[in-house]
Parts: C-alpha cells; sequence; structure tokens
C-alpha cells in the first residue's frame, strides 16, 4: 500500500503542477502507519527510499509508527496533541512538524 500511496502522491503533484502552480516541488514524503519490526514494512520503505531518491526532495523524514493513539484520538475527537501529548508517536510527529518549519524559514 505505501508503494501505491507513492504514486497517488506523485500522479496529484504532476496534475497540480499542471493545472495550477506549476512551481510546486515536493520537499520530502513522511512515511506513516510504519511497523518497523515487519519485513515487509522494511522492504517497501527501501522501495520508496529508492524512487524518493531519484526527486532528490531537501527534506527526508524519518517514518512515524503504527500507533493506537493515532487512531484513537480522532475517534474521541481530539488531537493527538491534545489526547496523547507525551506520546511517542506524539513527538515523532512534533519533530516533523519542526523540521519542516524550520525548512521553510530558511526557503522564507
Amino acid at each position: 500500500m505505501a508503494l501505491d500511496g507513492y504514486e497517488h502522491v506523485r500522479a496529484l503533484q504532476q496534475r497540480l503542477k499542471q493545472r495550477i502552480n506549476p512551481d510546486l516541488e515536493l520537499i520530502g514524503l513522511l512515511p506513516t502507519r510504519y511497523r518497523s519490526g515487519t519485513a515487509h514494512a522494511q522492504a517497501a520503505l527501501e522501495d520508496i527510499e529508492q524512487q524518493v531518491e531519484v526527486l532528490h526532495p531537501p527534506l527526508r523524514f524519518t517514518p512515524i509508527r503504527l500507533a493506537v493513539a493515532a487512531a484513537d484520538a480522532p475517534a474521541q475527537g481530539m488531537t493527538l496533541a491534545d489526547f496523547a501529548p507525551s506520546s511517542a508517536i506524539g513527538q515523532e510527529y512534533r519533530c516533523t512538524a519542526e523540521q519542516i518549519l524550520r525548512f521553510l524559514e530558511v526557503q522564507g
């Protein structure tokens, strides 16, 4: 499924570039719902990395693990930050957001 998601993102990017914003570029891809302990997940991540390598995106994101809190938060009508502020997955998303903000500040 991860490789399918990657292909959908690339196709969407191309359509948006053609129709709305010819300057649109990906700054990176963020793999989510990652299960580091499975051979399938590792192989899918390696495949994505090989495909992304061709794009040379400026940011490389650490995959976000699959976690129950990420599914439970919206089910409770809450953000992950409010539902489980000290969770490991919350910290992973915070680190990713900070990385993006730093990148955008430099570009700005």
